[in-house]
């Protein structure tokens, strides 16, 4: 780790603290600030000539030390009292291993700047009719701020409708145009698609689960999908969609069917880890190889697949669940400040991990 002296520190604490808006025009007295920032006088005048020479302050003799650049701040402060409700259809427990992770580093994050992240969940919530249940558990349970996660349109229309402030952790539909933050649902399975492509398959499958209504990211997903094929219009390509309930009963269901009569398909999309495992158990069963006989990519990156053999093609939003968590924290800390959102949309740009589990189509 690269060392940095204390008047290097304390100068970047005073940015930090003009940035937020602590100090506006000056700063206090060398005195006075020093005492606040517990460092000696001779420290805090080293810091205080580092801030000139960044052209942040300028000294002024007889009258103190004047605040010359105007810093608006990043985001919002996060003040103690304030609470964040997770809402979400199941029990934390029950939601794939992904998604618990990003919940606990941004419930780390709300923590260490004074806030409460309380989880909420319950299929009522986002059912065909929901408003009444909703309606209770808002009344009863004031927020600052509700993050959504895998949100019908039914519900996001009721938080539009009531203009209770919120965030999605997924994809707002159109017609709704809520705050959200997702990853690039397009541009993932339309590069999906063209690597599957790129080897030769012609049959591929792209697993999709819930409905466009329910989930308009797989909306998304299935627009990139396509959009892929339809740039290969000549080659006898057959994009092939499939949606499916959640769970392993369901999905192994539609692989029964997909695999009960030839031409069987040779490539495979899912959309996440779990559905992954599904897949490939699966095709062990059926004694089919990946990759030589059936190629498998993951939409999503789930910790467990590094375990696997081969390992698994997959992407992956950001370096970690801790990108993911910082960057809703900040859409956060907007909707409580009431200031403007940088961006109402936030698309995060899929990683692709190569790994060993697609290759060419199989001979015919």
């Amino acid at each position: 780790m690269k060392f940095r002296s204390l008047p290097i520190q304390v100068a970047e604490h005073i940015t930090q603290e003009i940035t937020k808006g602590r100090w506006v025009e000056w700063l206090p007295g060398e005195r006075v600030l020093a005492e606040i920032l517990q460092v000696s006088r001779r420290t805090l005048s080293a810091a205080i000539i580092l801030l000139n020479k960044e052209n942040i302050v300028r000294s002024e003799k007889g009258r103190g030390n004047r605040i010359v650049k105007r810093m608006q701040p990043m985001c919002p402060e996060m003040h103690a009292g304030h609470k964040v409700g997770l809402l979400i259809p199941d029990p934390l427990g029950l939601m794939r291993p992904g998604t618990a992770l990003w919940v606990n580093d941004l419930r780390s994050k709300l923590s260490e700047e004074g806030g409460v992240l309380t989880t909420f969940h319950g299929a009522k919530y986002f059912s065909k009719h929901p408003a009444g249940a909703l309606g209770r558990l808002v009344e009863c349970n004031p927020q600052s701020c509700w993050v959504i996660a895998r949100s019908s349109l039914e519900t996001q229309r009721w938080f539009a409708e009531q203009k209770v402030p919120c965030v999605l952790a997924g994809t707002s539909h159109p017609e709704v145009n809520l705050p959200d933050i997702d990853t690039d649902h397009w541009a993932l399975c339309f590069h999906a698609a063209n690597t599957i492509l790129g080897k030769g398959h012609r049959k591929v499958v792209l697993l999709l689960t819930e409905s466009p209504r329910y989930m308009a990211s797989e909306q998304d997903a299935e627009a990139g999908f396509r959009d892929a094929f339809k740039r290969r219009p000549h080659d006898g390509a057959e994009p092939i969609i499939v949606y499916h309930k959640r769970g392993a009963d369901n999905l192994l269901r539609v692989l029964r069917q997909l695999f009960s009569s030839p031409p069987l398909p040779t490539a495979i999309i899912t959309t996440h880890g779990m559905d992954y495992l599904t897949v490939i158990s699966f095709m062990a069963q059926r004694k089919f190889y990946i990759p030589s006989q059936v190629s498998v990519i993951s939409r999503n990156d789930d910790t467990f697949l590094d375990a696997l053999v081969p390992t698994p093609t997959r992407y992956r939003y950001g370096s970690d669940s801790q990108f993911y968590a910082g960057k809703l924290y900040k859409i956060i800390t907007h909707i409580i400040g009431n200031t403007p959102l940088p961006q109402r949309h936030v698309r995060i740009e899929p990683k692709f991990i190569k790994g060993e589990s697609v290759a060419n189509a199989p001979a015919v």
